[in-house]
């Protein structure tokens, strides 16, 4: 599997719970642009082209909790 950054692994999570881009760079303290630029390079490494097939990536690959408490 590719080499995923810490932000990339916070952007992917904060696309799990419903997070918007806005929100995402509120949450983590990075503007709208740069989670863009984390999008566009986690979508490169994935091999995949949008939001959905993200989120079934990372429940499917434990990148992400199926419950926000875990």
């Amino acid at each position: 599997m590719a080499e995923l950054s810490e932000t990339e692994r916070l952007v992917i999570t904060s696309v799990c719970l419903g997070l918007r881009n806005r929100q995402i760079a509120d949450l983590i303290g990075l503007t709208e642009n740069e989670v863009q630029e984390h999008l566009a390079s986690i979508y490169r490494k994935l091999t995949i082209s949008d939001r959905l097939e993200l989120i079934i990536h990372a429940f499917r690959h434990g990148l992400a909790p199926l419950h926000p408490a875990e």
